[in-house]
């Protein structure tokens, strides 16, 4: 399904619990338990339906045109989804969610290629100014962006989350990025990644899998 920069973006969605809403500084929610947020939103389809509806809207802003491709959540993981539906893991991007492993906990978000591995533990803790950091757990993905790891995306993330795209992406002819859910991806040049006002480009942001 092929988009361009059309429409108008809800500022305020109300997300399927009491006092849950989504907005575009990303998901406001009372002091409760991880776990159990995670396990109450992947047990209610209204609230993927949300985060979807809130990247489409993020992507149609940004006057890009994309495409959405519709898969089977089982294989959402990347390397899954590439043998299945013969797209080359070249043009597949991975957004990690880290975490720092002291208190208060400080994020940020990575986009390298499915080919090479996230460089955590020098250019990723230098750029966030901390000792320690690790990936971010699943349900502190959820808590955060409240998107699946599988389906996480650059777009419609927090205003406040640094995201860190490695500049090796930005020479694709075309790369694929979650969506918001397991249940699709989207299929968009690398520009349209410029188009969100959190990026930074980083240069060694990603090493070489051996």
């Amino acid at each position: 399904m092929p988009g361009s920069g059309c429409g108008n973006t809800a500022q305020e969605t109300t997300l399927p619990y009491p006092h849950y809403k989504l907005t575009n500084r990303g998901i406001f929610y009372p002091n409760i338990n991880e776990r159990q947020f995670a396990v109450t939103a992947l047990t209610n389809p209204e609230f993927s339906s949300q985060i979807s509806q809130k990247v489409v809207e993020t992507l149609n802003l940004s006057g890009s045109d994309y495409e959405i491709i519709e898969i089977d959540p089982d294989f959402a993981d990347t390397a899954e989804f590439c043998q299945k539906y013969g797209y080359p893991l070249e043009n597949s991007g991975n957004t990690i969610i880290v975490a720092s492993k002291k208190d208060p906990v400080q994020y940020s978000a990575c986009l390298v290629k499915a080919t090479d591995r996230l460089d955590v533990n020098n250019t990723v803790r230098k750029l966030m100014g901390v000792r320690k950091l690790s990936f971010a757990t699943r349900e502190q993905t959820m808590v955060l962006t409240g998107m699946e790891i599988g389906g996480v995306t650059p777009f419609a993330l927090p205003e406040n989350l640094p995201v860190y795209v490695d500049q090796k992406v930005m020479g694709l002819e075309y790369v694929i990025l979650g969506s918001g859910v397991r249940s699709s991806k989207v299929k968009a040049s690398p520009e349209i990644l410029m188009k969100s006002p959190n990026i930074q480009l980083i240069s060694g942001l990603s090493l070489i899998s051996s």
